[in-house]
């Protein structure tokens, strides 16, 4: 039995896990301002606080004069987590998923292995991404109840119930049209440019920025409704209480707009976020494999 359980998880932390973990570390380092922002103006309409601006520029000058340098980077120790751990199980289960479906032909094998590695990846690491949306929105509640990972995650479960580590869950499992969309333009696009061959630096720039906003556009409301949902405080007077209720509220307060607050501020990140973390999978990949490891 032992042995089973060792083979499986010698399965699991492939090059594929340990080069996608290595990606989150500078992905995470890059879209850590650029996330607070985003989520503070994404949840801002159900918090006590408003924020004074929405010019990116004044944003950080008004964090930085509220909070100083940390302020931008709330719940950073928790992106420390969250973006490599994410990133290392999609990326294991994504390959070993095409392995098995390939029977079905390339892009239909590449379409349901993003579906399965999303499916997986955003349910095991939603407490992580909950935790460290409440630490980026806090300062709008008024409140500075969460301090760190494990504190909050006891929080949580002892205030909420640990059922509430998993809000939001329902808005990753809709967003998942984002990977169906940019992981098999990605392998479409990368097997027509450069085949078998690395990719050079400046087709990398094409290969991550065209699927990334494609993907984004199509499915940037889930994570609008995923913040929101993940903010939503048993403990504060909320106007909705699930899903289904948060979206009629947002429709009838906001309109369409409100679906894509903070999308601009998105788009800046997106793009040398992707690169970084496509890059470096890419390049630690192509070195492990040199390494017969």
């Amino acid at each position: 039995m032992f042995e089973s359980w060792f083979s499986r998880l010698s399965d699991l932390v492939s090059p594929n896990f340990c080069a996608g973990f290595i990606a989150g570390l500078p992905t995470a380092l890059i879209c850590a301002p650029f996330d607070t922002i985003r989520v503070r103006m994404q949840v801002e309409t159900f918090c006590e606080e408003k924020l004074q601006s929405h010019s990116l520029l004044r944003l950080i000058r008004n964090t930085l004069q509220e909070e100083g340098l940390a302020g931008l980077y709330a719940g950073f120790s928790v992106t420390l987590v969250a973006m490599p751990l994410q990133l290392s199980l999609y990326f294991a289960l994504y390959e070993k998923s095409k392995k098995w479906l390939k029977g079905l032909g390339d892009f239909q094998a590449n379409v349901l292995a993003a579906v399965a590695a999303g499916s997986v990846s955003n349910v095991l690491t939603n407490p992580l991404w909950l935790v460290r949306t409440r630490m980026m929105t806090q300062h709008l509640h008024k409140t500075n109840k969460y301090t760190g990972l494990l504190q909050a995650l006891l929080r949580v479960s002892r205030e909420e119930g640990w059922t509430a580590l998993f809000q939001g869950v329902s808005a990753s499992l809709l967003g998942l049209v984002h990977v169906v969309i940019q992981f098999p333009v990605y392998e479409w696009m990368k097997q027509e440019i450069a085949g078998d061959e690395q990719p050079t630096f400046v087709q990398m720039l094409y290969l991550t920025a065209i699927p990334k906003l494609l993907a984004s556009a199509a499915s940037y409301p889930q994570e609008v409704l995923r913040s929101r949902l993940c903010d939503l405080n048993k403990a504060q007077r909320q106007p909705f209480r699930n899903l289904r209720e948060l979206v009629a509220v947002s429709w009838r307060l906001e309109g369409l707009k409100g679906f894509y607050v903070g999308f601009w501020v998105n788009s800046i990140r997106i793009l040398p976020a992707t690169f970084a973390t496509l890059w470096t999978y890419e390049q630690v990949l192509h070195v492990l494999h040199k390494l017969n490891y």
